[in-house]
């Protein structure tokens, strides 16, 4: 009699990542992910996201995996533009302890006046993230950009809660700050789409009506 070979756990496991991963290749030349990739680096001006460069191959990374979604079912803001560089490093900094985003909006409040901040860029090969901010002790036109680490910013926000959406200073100064792009950093201009595509919620504040008096 023949004796059964029973293949390992480890060899199951290693054959059926390597089909998951042909399958995942296949759907990567789907025409619909095609046009779905072409969509999402015509929005990020064929631009990585995260480093700024034109100039090197351009990949659309999937932010997050959803069980049963297709690569080109997902929304725009779970899709963003990277180099080839910056994806391998994106894969492999799972530990980053950081989750912030391009257009999440901030508020801290102190005993005498509140911070506002929104996120507008975002540099993780050197883990910076860049803010633009305002206190409502210094009036609405008071409109200035920080500039914190990853761990600092994680502190400073920490104690942060999401309400931002509540608090009607943040309305008239996001109202102005989209009067008054000029008055922005660059980058700030240049992520502006980004940002409400990431932060729905903002969309809704250009469209309320806001009375500066």
């Amino acid at each position: 009699m023949t004796a059964q070979v029973i293949p390992s756990v480890w060899f199951i496991k290693k054959v059926t990542n390597m089909k998951e991963k042909a399958n995942y290749s296949e759907l990567l030349k789907d025409p619909r992910w095609i046009k779905r990739r072409n969509e999402i680096l015509t929005r990020d001006k064929n631009t990585c996201q995260f480093c700024g460069c034109q100039d090197k191959y351009l990949h659309v990374h999937h932010k997050e995996y959803w069980d049963g979604f297709l690569p080109w079912e997902y929304p725009d803001s779970i899709l963003i533009t990277l180099c080839e560089d910056c994806h391998e490093l994106m894969h492999q900094q799972k530990d980053w302890n950081f989750d912030a985003e391009i257009g999440q909006a901030y508020v801290m409040y102190h005993s005498d006046y509140t911070n506002i901040c929104i996120v507008y860029n975002i540099d993780y090969k050197n883990k910076l993230v860049y803010t633009l901010e305002c206190d409502d002790g210094a009036g609405i036109d008071s409109i200035y950009d920080e500039t914190s680490t990853f761990d600092y910013f994680n502190h400073r926000y920490s104690l942060c809660g999401r309400e931002i959406m509540e608090n009607d200073w943040f309305y008239f100064w996001f109202k102005y700050i989209s009067e008054h792009l000029e008055k922005t950093p660059m980058p700030f201009r240049y992520n502006w789409e980004l940002m409400l595509c990431n932060n729905p919620l903002l969309i809704d504040v250009l469209n309320r009506e806001v009375d500066y008096e």
